[in-house]
Protein backbone atom coordinates (compact mmCIF):
# COMPACT_ATOMS: atom_id res chain seq x y z
CA UNK A 1 0.00 0.00 0.00
CA UNK A 2 1.36 3.19 -0.76
CA UNK A 3 1.78 6.21 1.98
CA UNK A 4 -0.61 8.65 1.07
CA UNK A 5 0.47 11.52 -0.91
CA UNK A 6 0.57 14.25 1.27
CA UNK A 7 3.21 12.20 3.89
CA UNK A 8 5.28 11.81 0.75
CA UNK A 9 5.37 15.53 0.23
CA UNK A 10 5.78 16.59 4.17
CA UNK A 11 8.82 13.85 4.25
CA UNK A 12 10.28 15.07 1.33
CA UNK A 13 10.14 18.73 2.47
CA UNK A 14 11.65 17.27 6.16
CA UNK A 15 14.54 15.91 3.72
CA UNK A 16 15.42 18.98 1.50
CA UNK A 17 14.93 21.94 3.64
CA UNK A 18 18.03 21.04 5.92
CA UNK A 19 19.89 20.00 2.77
CA UNK A 20 19.45 22.85 0.81
CA UNK A 21 20.31 25.11 3.57
CA UNK A 22 23.55 22.68 4.45
CA UNK A 23 24.44 23.32 0.58
CA UNK A 24 23.82 26.62 -0.06
CA UNK A 25 26.06 27.26 3.28
CA UNK A 26 28.95 25.09 2.54
CA UNK A 27 28.69 25.76 -1.13
CA UNK A 28 27.45 29.09 -1.31
CA UNK A 29 31.07 31.14 -0.76
CA UNK A 30 32.65 28.69 -3.72
CA UNK A 31 29.47 28.59 -6.43
CA UNK A 32 29.35 32.72 -5.52
CA UNK A 33 30.99 34.25 -8.24
CA UNK A 34 29.01 31.88 -11.25
CA UNK A 35 26.39 32.97 -12.82
CA UNK A 36 22.62 31.35 -11.40
CA UNK A 37 21.73 28.95 -13.78
CA UNK A 38 25.41 27.48 -12.96
CA UNK A 39 24.96 27.68 -9.45
CA UNK A 40 21.42 25.74 -10.05
CA UNK A 41 22.69 23.19 -11.75
CA UNK A 42 25.47 22.48 -9.24
CA UNK A 43 23.51 22.37 -6.15
CA UNK A 44 20.40 20.37 -8.02
CA UNK A 45 22.70 17.79 -9.24
CA UNK A 46 24.22 17.17 -5.62
CA UNK A 47 20.24 17.71 -3.89
CA UNK A 48 18.52 14.96 -6.13
CA UNK A 49 21.40 12.82 -5.62
CA UNK A 50 21.39 12.80 -2.57
CA UNK A 51 18.04 12.99 -1.70
CA UNK A 52 17.67 9.71 -3.91
CA UNK A 53 20.24 7.78 -3.12
CA UNK A 54 20.82 8.44 0.64
CA UNK A 55 18.55 10.79 2.62
CA UNK A 56 14.86 9.73 1.24
CA UNK A 57 15.66 5.58 1.91
CA UNK A 58 17.23 6.88 5.23
CA UNK A 59 13.88 9.19 6.12
CA UNK A 60 11.32 6.09 4.39
CA UNK A 61 13.18 4.02 6.56
CA UNK A 62 12.78 6.12 10.33
CA UNK A 63 9.29 7.18 9.39
CA UNK A 64 8.12 3.83 8.54
CA UNK A 65 5.29 3.75 11.01
CA UNK A 66 4.00 7.33 10.28
CA UNK A 67 4.13 6.50 6.49
CA UNK A 68 2.00 3.63 6.23
CA UNK A 69 0.14 3.66 9.59
CA UNK A 70 0.08 1.13 12.41
CA UNK A 71 0.01 -2.44 11.19
CA UNK A 72 -1.77 -5.65 12.72
CA UNK A 73 -0.61 -9.27 12.65
CA UNK A 74 -1.83 -10.05 9.12
CA UNK A 75 0.80 -7.05 8.21
CA UNK A 76 -2.20 -5.02 6.69
CA UNK A 77 -2.77 -1.46 8.51
CA UNK A 78 -5.00 -1.53 11.09
CA UNK A 79 -7.75 0.65 9.43
CA UNK A 80 -7.25 -1.78 6.25
CA UNK A 81 -11.51 -2.82 5.42
CA UNK A 82 -12.86 -0.64 8.39
CA UNK A 83 -15.76 2.01 7.57
CA UNK A 84 -16.10 5.12 8.43
CA UNK A 85 -19.01 5.45 11.38
CA UNK A 86 -22.27 5.87 10.19
CA UNK A 87 -24.11 9.17 12.06
CA UNK A 88 -27.39 8.31 13.39
CA UNK A 89 -30.45 11.46 12.92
Amino acid sequence: MQPPRWKVAVLTWVGIYPLITTLLWVLGPVLGGLPLPAVTLALTIVLVSLMTFVVMSALTRAFRGWLHGPRTAAGTSSRAGQRAPVRAG
